[in-house]
């Protein structure tokens, strides 16, 4: 039932995110980590993925590990990890109101453009 795919040297990340994005959608876990998950995809792309994790998925627990913080913003709850220790947590609008790593990463993304 494992899909195994070999020559992970001759296919493009943007192929792998495809195959994982299709085996999550195949195997419909209870639980989801998606790590870098809309690294080096277009924003428009990243949106309609994010769309149909909140939709699809609106009911599972999801782990999303980014540096892409337009997929934090609809999270219940995000951490904020520092060389290893959480320094940071909250809600979006609580992070983005106050001083911090957070709020210095949004700011240098310019994220307030993206819905």
């Amino acid at each position: 039932r494992d899909l195994i795919v070999t020559g992970v040297q001759t296919c493009a990340l943007p192929i792998w995110q495809r195959v994982a994005l299709g085996r999550l959608l195949v195997q419909n876990p209870q639980i989801i980590i998606c790590d870098e998950y809309t690294a080096n995809i277009d924003i428009r792309t990243a949106q309609l993925i994010q769309e149909m994790m909140r939709t699809r998925f609106a009911d599972r627990t999801r782990l999303v590990i980014t540096h892409e913080l337009y997929n934090t913003k609809g999270a219940h709850k995000i951490l904020v990890i520092d060389q290893g220790h959480i320094v940071q947590s909250g809600t979006h609008q609580q992070l983005v109101s106050v001083p911090g790593i957070y709020h210095s990463m949004w700011e240098s993304q310019r994220l307030d453009q993206i819905d």
